[in-house]
């Protein structure tokens, strides 16, 4: 990620759909991940532009996670029921 202002940031953004600032407004300023499929706002982000494939992979990668955190939380569910009930 190149050292830039968030100023300098929003007004790269401006060419882009306005939906999207206070996401990248946000992401700036908590120094936060942000992932969008809007190539400009992440280039608004992060100073370089990811491909498509890129921000699929991430994706992936992602929802892999979510899923575990939810595998998880039934083990962990599991495990206390048996301990209560055992």
């Amino acid at each position: 990620m190149k050292d830039r202002t968030p100023l300098l940031c929003l007004r790269e953004k401006q060419q882009a759909a306005r939906d999207d600032i206070p996401s990248v407004t946000l992401a700036l300023l908590l120094q936060a991940f942000y992932l969008s499929e809007d190539k400009s706002a992440c280039e608004a982000v992060y100073g370089v532009r990811f491909s498509s494939e890129e921000v699929r992979r991430w994706l992936e990668v992602l929802r892999a996670g979510g899923d575990a955190g939810v595998i998880g939380s039934l083990f962990q569910a599991t495990a206390l029921l048996t301990g209560l009930f055992g």
